[in-house]
């Protein structure tokens, strides 16, 4: 029995942070977007966890162990994290009212509204 090391690695998958972005082009850049959860060359295996980066927010992606191909095919659920941590979307004022925060895996169709909704918050953060 041979023992192989595991890394866990975090991977910027798309940044929208420099301008606002229509949902047309968030969508093309998400359906175009590949995906590989796990990397190994027989001796290390890198376990890849990957974000996407809007603004002040951060999107975490949690895709299962065995997706490897396009983003639009896996299986997609996710976290909202801002400068201080995860955000609760279920209570927070920000979020709670939003159709996708009720789902427990969502499409790249409710992927493009929750980047679109981070970018107008993000917006909106100008002003506070």
């Amino acid at each position: 029995m041979s023992v192989i090391k595991g890394k866990k690695e975090d991977k910027l998958l798309l940044d929208f942070s420099d301008q606002q972005y229509s949902k047309n082009k968030i969508r093309k850049s998400l359906k175009a977007a590949e995906v590989t959860t796990v990397i190994s060359d027989g001796k290390m295996n890198r376990f890849i966890q990957y974000y996407i980066k809007v603004g002040m927010y951060t999107v975490w992606l949690w895709l299962p162990a065995n997706a490897n191909g396009k983003l639009k095919d896996c299986d997609i659920q996710f976290s909202i994290h801002d400068n201080k941590g995860a955000l609760p979307i279920m209570s927070d004022g920000r979020f709670r009212n939003q159709y996708w925060t009720r789902f427990e895996s969502v499409t790249i169709n409710n992927l493009v509204d929750i980047i679109a909704h981070c970018q107008r918050l993000n917006g909106l953060n100008a002003f506070l």
